[in-house]
């Protein structure tokens, strides 16, 4: 269970080491370091528990994933109590090791070299992001001067909202219900304009409100993406050839 203040998410482990982890939630959060919330997360077996306190590094959709799960990778900093390195350790080693389970004698030297290629060219490469982004496709209540507006956002991350629109008015706000966040407009490149979030600690004060705002988002979605999202590699993974061994006889 991960918690940031009085909030809780639950999280399914990826992978753990001695020095971090990775793991998923069920929806795209904000992860922050503020002075009033305490974030630490507890991690247990069939036997043991410990409570580890991390620092976020990475934040990704997890496109491998049918259940649209998002892939948060962290660091450990430090355990909450003095027995927790230990209960680490129990957790981590004190299992069945991850071997293989039958062996098949029908698998032979090219079965194994076939898998072992199509694992190599399969390995994606994901943008490694701070904050997590999520697609909308929709439009957004917005003031521009004053004036009620509407501004198409391709996909928010927390600090921008992305837009092929041009820039709406000097001052902006995105409304969400009772909330406004005010934004300045940046020309990203010749089709794209980010609206980047002024007073980011104002408009994220506390984890609630950093929820909230990220719940309203992802009810405006338009429905086709309200299902699944695409992820965004950073490089395009090679197409899947079908291995042929007789390529290198």
């Amino acid at each position: 269970m991960l918690h940031i203040g009085e909030n809780e998410y639950p999280f399914v482990t990826k992978d753990i080491s001695e020095t971090g982890m990775a793991m998923y939630l069920d929806k795209p959060i904000l992860i922050e370091e503020r002075k009033e919330e305490e974030i630490y997360c507890e991690i247990k077996d069939r036997k043991w528990k410990c409570c580890l306190k991390p620092q976020v590094k990475y934040s990704q959709e997890e496109p491998k994933r049918e259940d649209n799960k998002w892939l948060y990778t962290f660091i450990f900093e430090g355990f909450c109590g003095a027995d927790d390195y230990d209960q680490l350790l129990a957790i981590l080693y004190d299992r069945i090791p991850t071997n293989p389970s039958e062996i098949k004698k029908n698998n032979g030297l090219y079965d194994d070299l076939s898998t072992n290629l199509e694992k190599r060219f399969s390995e994606n490469k994901y943008m490694k992001r701070h904050y997590p982004r999520i697609r909308l496709g929709c439009a957004i209540p917005a003031i521009a001067d004053g004036k009620e507006v509407e501004i198409f956002a391709e996909d928010f991350n927390y600090q921008y909202f992305s837009t092929r629109q041009g820039k709406a008015g000097d001052e902006v706000y995105v409304v969400l219900g009772d909330i406004k966040i005010p934004v300045i407009y940046e020309q990203a490149n010749v089709k794209v304009g980010l609206y980047k979030v002024k007073d980011f600690e104002k408009v994220y004060p506390d984890q609630k409100t950093s929820d909230e705002i990220m719940e309203k988002l992802l009810s405006m979605r338009k429905p086709e993406e309200g299902g699944k999202e695409e992820s965004q590699p950073s490089e395009k993974t090679p197409d899947k050839k079908q291995f042929n061994e007789m390529d290198i006889l």
